[in-house]
């Protein structure tokens, strides 16, 4: 195993075991107490984790962006909540099991595949990255996002 690979590993696993100790919502309680089946969709009252690319595991090519997650939901193999960053251009890649649905709440960001042509995605707009993605990102406004992360057996 070469030593990037190993370096991206470890970051992964140690922003994961981060991660994992964000709060997330409580489903609404039903009148008889009980716990319910609907979680809101909303930060208030999370705290949230920040971490720059190194713990990201992303190769920066401009800029110097910072990023702060916040878990909403976590349960069976789906994650989700909201994600932001400031200005910054880097390269990413998702896992053979990463699958990802995102809403841009708030900025723009140009997101482009490797041997694809950049798009462009602004307030409102919604796209899904599969599994195997490989590109860039960049941030042009600060961007804040929806997702929603599914764990997917390749």
């Amino acid at each position: 195993m070469s030593k990037r690979i190993g370096a991206v590993m470890f970051i992964a696993a140690l922003l994961a075991g981060s991660l994992a100790g964000c709060g997330s919502q409580k489903p609404d309680a039903l009148a008889d107490g009980t716990p319910g089946k609907l979680v809101p969709f909303t930060a208030e009252g999370l705290s949230g984790f920040s971490y720059g690319p190194a713990l990201a595991g992303v190769d920066v090519l401009e800029g110097s962006p910072q990023f702060k997650v916040v878990t909403v939901d976590k349960q069976n193999g789906v994650k989700s909540g909201f994600w932001e960053s400031t200005k910054g251009k880097w390269r990413f890649a998702n896992g053979k099991d990463h699958w990802e649905y995102c809403r841009i709440v708030e900025g723009v960001s140009v997101i482009t595949e490797d041997g694809g042509r950049p798009r462009r995605f602004e307030t409102g707009q919604s796209f899904v990255l599969h599994p195997g993605f490989s590109g860039t990102w960049e941030v042009i406004e600060p961007t804040r996002k929806e997702y929603v992360i599914g764990t997917i057996k390749p």
